[in-house]
């Protein structure tokens, strides 16, 4: 997918096809790097996102759906599947 405006009001870094609960959503990456500022600290990643609709629409139902549980398992997935691409 390619950066573009989608029907949601902000412009993201990233678009990525997921899904949540096993429904087809979009993932829009609105920031995402490491930040290794501190030499001593284990490198942090920063990660925030939305979740889309399949038209790109903000689908703030399907959000809350995301599993939240035990480390983040949706978010741990969708860095996961954003870094293999």
């Amino acid at each position: 997918m390619t950066k573009q405006l989608l029907r949601a009001e902000r412009q993201y870094e990233m678009l990525h096809p997921s899904t949540v609960a096993g429904i087809p959503c979009i993932v829009g990456v609105i920031e995402l790097f490491t930040d290794t500022s501190d030499g001593w600290a284990r490198p942090q990643t920063v990660f925030a996102f939305d979740i889309l609709d399949r038209r790109g629409y903000p689908a703030p139902w399907l959000e809350a759906k995301l599993d939240h549980s035990v480390a983040g398992n949706d978010e741990a997935r969708f860095l996961s599947e954003i870094r293999s691409h």
